[in-house]
């Protein structure tokens, strides 16, 4: 039954993250958050961060779906789609092939063979999943105090190993004193860390554009059909936003 009531919001986090995997340097983590955001606005419900199951559901579909979009341009164009496909390219560099239109006729047995062997780790995730769904069970059920402890210990751990240097250590602790501001004044979490991970991209990406357009900020973002149609897709979204959230504050 809770298969069956799931399967849907699954496969519909799970799209979202094939086309956030096929846009070059998004990656996991801006599908997982826009799924997340997604099915929170659309399943209509308001126990989200109170143990809500769509809540682990939508963004794990969608964080495993990116791996299979994120391979769409880095074998058509060689353009890595994350950071996964960006050591995946070096490797291929290294060995000297050149991922791109070509690689499907000067070695066909890469793609394909790429592509047999994310069909075969699907099954055997799901078996691995299922046999480590008790020890998950168990670590859920640890004390509070206990689980925090190791969760920060893991945090600052991957930073210092990130970086190497003590200072990246203090900004995370001063960037989680202001995440429990923000959670005791109730202000959404997840649209912020979305900006920080999609801010570099879209400044990136905004100064390619307006060098091809020689400056010109409405030539940037009308210079293609395709363009045109995002942005107008974009506003839609922008003003869709705005009307269910002041719908939700007007008094009964």
């Amino acid at each position: 039954p809770e298969l069956k009531k799931y399967f849907p919001w699954s496969i519909f986090a799970s799209t979202l993250g094939v086309i956030i995997g096929v846009m070059p340097g998004a990656g996991a983590t801006a599908a997982s958050f826009l799924a997340y955001n997604e099915v929170k606005r659309f399943s209509k419900k308001d126990d989200f961060g109170h143990g809500q199951p769509l809540g682990i559901v939508a963004p794990e579909s969608a964080n495993n779906a990116v791996t299979g979009g994120a391979m769409v341009p880095l074998l058509s164009l060689g353009i890595p789609g994350s950071n996964s496909t960006a050591i995946m390219l070096a490797a291929f560099s290294l060995h000297n092939i050149n991922c791109g239109p070509t690689l499907f006729s000067t070695n066909p047995e890469i793609p394909y063979g790429i592509f047999v062997s994310l069909f075969i780790s699907n099954f055997l995730m799901f078996f691995v999943g299922w046999m480590c769904i008790k020890c998950a069970m168990k670590i859920t059920s640890l004390s509070k105090p206990i689980l925090i402890a190791i969760v920060v210990a893991l945090v600052f751990t991957g930073t210092y190993a990130y970086s190497g240097e003590i200072f990246s250590m203090y900004v995370t602790l001063i960037c989680g004193i202001i995440g429990l501001v923000f959670r005791y004044f109730k202000v959404p979490s997840a649209a912020i860390v979305l900006g920080f991970v999609l801010g570099e991209i879209m400044e990136a990406n905004l100064r390619r554009g307006l060098i091809i357009s020689r400056g010109s900020f409405m030539g940037c973002f009308t210079n293609s059909t395709l363009s045109s149609v995002l942005l107008v897709l974009s506003i839609i979204s922008i003003f869709y936003s705005l009307k269910t959230n002041l719908k939700k504050k007007k008094p009964i």
